[in-house]
């Protein structure tokens, strides 16, 4: 969008003595005009200037841009040029200011995304968006493509600026990690898998835990009907068992296993929500499952249950710091989240992973799939080291089992 402004001078041209003000905004194919007129004196005009403004920083050179082009032209039926009407552009021109303004808009979406996720610890749409940083990226990286496609470097770099933005808080995750400083014992198993109440595909579910062969796994969401199947059918494998199953809600929670429990129980925290601990071959391994954060009463509630199973963590790690702890689960959280982070320094846990793992788990069906999330975790503190680190297939839910190997860390 194009702003001219016309101010007669007065006769040395230091201010607008006899002036006649003219804004013209030329924008999508319209023009506006608006004329004021100021009379403060008789003297004429000796001297005009005009200065070009650029609504969100118009390409070009202000010296480039013709106030006042000549009449298009196009071939006669004589084969002569003829004037077009003014006010017709030609397609090129039509093509440019759809391009430009393409651009201009999605500078603007993403410009919008980015701010939004600025107050993601307090309000719970901006803790969606800031979930949702790895789309953004998408989003951010093809605008900015476009505008140098187009040669719109400034609103390109407009762009860039939110692309680090988005990028900055994620880098922690996105740094690969190895598993370097682990001892050669055998590793421990574990799996958490979120198998969706309503999921009626047990035979995938459980063909999914042989594949893997955990020592433990977590199941969540877990019904009557599949803990039932699941008990039967994993009997020989993993006889022993803690479970919640739940058929009218999502939050049923069963902890499956081959090493003998030391220790079991359950506990809530702060909604009516089963989690379970146990402690088995000299681990502490707690399942959890916490209600996901759609709208301000689900976000608190999240954010809460998170804020107090870090301090029931914490609180163990300096009962029994030598003890290995590993806390897994449906988090509904992504690890570019603020309240993830918090989680992590309050637990004094850290993600278990090995490169980057930024494979969806939630919404996934397929490992490219760009709109899934991050939101199944197993977290570790340092006594233990990830060996391996595995994303599962489809088993008829709408999450993924997240597995991992993990070894005792080599002091």
């Amino acid at each position: 969008m194009l702003c001219f402004l016309d101010a007669e001078f007065g006769e040395h041209g230091d201010s607008p003595n006899a002036a006649a003000t003219q804004i013209i905004v030329c924008g999508g194919g319209n023009l506006f005009e608006k004329r004021i007129e100021q009379r403060t004196g008789n003297r004429k005009m000796q001297n005009t200037a005009r200065t070009i403004f650029y609504f969100f920083l118009e390409p070009g050179s202000a010296d480039s841009q013709d106030v006042n082009p000549p009449p298009r032209t196009a071939p006669g039926t004589d084969g002569r040029m003829k004037a077009s009407p003014p006010g017709m552009p030609g397609l090129s021109d039509w093509l440019t200011n759809l391009s430009q303004f393409l651009a201009r808009l999605g500078v603007i979406a993403v410009v919008l995304g980015t701010l939004a996720t600025l107050p993601a610890r307090w309000y719970w749409f901006s803790d969606l968006l800031a979930n949702l940083r790895i789309q953004q990226l998408i989003a951010g990286a093809i605008v900015v493509l476009f505008c140098l496609f187009i040669k719109q470097f400034r609103l390109a770099l407009i762009g860039a600026l939110c692309f680090s933005v988005h990028l900055v808080p994620m880098m922690p995750e996105l740094v690969p990690t190895s598993a370097s400083g682990a001892t050669a014992d055998a590793p421990l198993r574990l799996m958490t898998i979120n198998v969706l109440t309503r999921n009626h595909a047990y035979q995938r579910v459980a063909d999914e835990i042989r594949q893997v062969d955990p020592d433990l796994v977590a199941i969540l969401e877990l019904s009557s009907g599949l803990n039932a199947y699941l008990s039967r059918e994993l009997a020989d494998a993993y006889p022993h068992r803690l479970s919640s199953p739940e058929d009218s809600g999502n939050f049923g929670i069963g902890v499956f296993s081959k090493l003998a429990f030391d220790e079991a129980r359950m506990f809530q925290l702060n909604e009516n929500i089963t989690s379970i601990e146990v402690v088995c071959g000299g681990n502490q391994v707690v399942a959890t499952h916490p209600l996901p954060p759609m709208g301000s009463d689900g976000f608190q509630s999240r954010n809460q249950h998170l804020s107090l199973l870090a301090a029931r963590i914490s609180q163990q790690r300096h009962e029994f710091p030598e003890r290995p702890i590993v806390v897994l689960g449906d988090f509904n959280v992504t690890p570019w989240s603020p309240h993830f982070r918090r989680f992590q320094r309050a637990s004094g846990l850290h993600r278990a992973k090995l490169g980057i793992a930024v494979t969806p788990t939630w919404y996934a069906r397929g490992s490219d799939f760009p709109f899934g999330l991050v939101l199944d975790h197993i977290f570790i503190n340092d006594s233990l080291r990830c060996v391996e680190y595995r994303v599962g297939d489809d088993i008829g839910s709408d999450h993924r089992s997240v597995s991992v190997a993990l070894r005792r860390t080599r002091f």
